[in-house]
């Protein structure tokens, strides 16, 4: 008589493999919002001062902690929540990482001031924070949609069974 460890993993995962529209839109739209308060901010700044410079009042309160650190999980879990798949919530967690060079180019080129690191570092900074925030904001989406599957209020198949690596069955004796 032998012990063996069984472990079933049938994961159901809800995600297409593909990037929807209306996903795309979502990246995309989140993207130019990105990019059109960072142009807010030269251009108040630029009113304000008379020279092209970034006004600290739109880009502090609003560009770095909202856009950058609270929005990516934010959409990532209403991506999620809504049927999106797992590659287009992943993207919304980049897109910080995917926009501040592209906003680093037009602060050189308007020449808003120095910078006070490497903007590689800066890029590979909000990569990493823009795909753990969105990570997160999955993990949210599936565990309050598995709450609520269980709780009865909502009535999706594809909801549950995609958490992966854990076993449902395990250690049983066999017979050799």
């Amino acid at each position: 008589m032998t012990c063996g460890i069984y472990c079933r993993m049938s994961v159901e995962i809800p995600s297409r493999p593909n990037i929807s529209t209306r996903e795309r839109r979502l990246v995309l739209g989140f993207a130019a919002l990105t990019i059109a308060v960072y142009l807010l901010a030269v251009a108040v700044g630029w009113v304000e001062s008379g020279t092209p410079s970034v006004a600290h009042a739109v880009l502090e309160p609003a560009l770095y902690p909202v856009l950058y650190f609270y929005a990516p999980p934010v959409l990532a879990a209403y991506n999620d929540f809504r049927g999106g798949s797992l590659p287009g919530s992943l993207l919304l967690g980049a897109v910080p990482g995917l926009t501040f060079p592209i906003l680093a180019g037009l602060a050189m080129a308007v020449r808003t001031g120095p910078a006070d690191s490497p903007a590689w570092v800066m890029t590979l900074a909000f990569f990493a924070i823009g795909l753990a925030g969105a990570g997160a904001g999955i993990v949210f989406s599936r565990i309050l949609q598995w709450l609520l599957k269980h709780a009865g209020v909502i009535q999706r198949s594809t909801t549950v069974s995609y958490m992966a690596g854990y076993c449902l069955s395990f250690a049983r004796p066999t017979s050799a």
